[in-house]
């Protein structure tokens, strides 16, 4: 029955055609890319010890798009870290940043929530003093020191 409809519906057939271009369009559309990612390591320091467990955000200061996941690093036991910013260690857009550090970590007792362990000033973009250059290739950020 479906069959014959189509061979003597030319409205239906147009529809479906229709349709099925308007999906192709729509499923290469997901498949676009976003913009060029760099490698991107960098260290934490506090008080001169390694901020394990701190997590490093890099806010771009002129979004090209503000939709865009903004590049992330966990701090690791030596004070290291690597920026992902879709994919694990995939890095971070050239640009220039404003970077925030916070360091959540539980407290003493089973029942204490989580709290930042660094000061306040350090988790806004607009407080933290802290700025980073990503450049084309591979970028090695200066280390940041911050001191409680």
């Amino acid at each position: 029955m479906t069959l014959s409809v189509l061979r003597t519906s030319p409205p239906l057939r147009l529809v479906l055609a229709g349709f099925a271009t308007c999906a192709g369009v729509t499923l290469a559309g997901c498949g676009a890319k976003g913009p060029e990612l760099h490698p991107v390591s960098g260290k934490v320091l506090v008080n001169k010890k390694a901020a394990e467990h701190a997590t490093v955000v890099l806010h771009p200061v002129n979004p090209a798009d503000p939709t865009l996941p903004k590049p992330r690093g966990r701090v690791n036991a030596d004070g290291s870290f690597t920026l992902t910013t879709v994919a694990a260690n995939d890095g971070a857009p050239a640009g220039e940043y404003k970077v925030t550090v916070e360091q959540w970590l539980a407290g003493t007792r089973p029942d204490d929530p989580p709290t930042n362990r660094l000061p306040g000033k350090y988790a806004n973009p607009e407080t933290s003093g802290l700025t980073a250059t990503v450049a084309p290739g591979a970028t090695e950020l200066k280390v940041i020191e911050i001191t409680r």
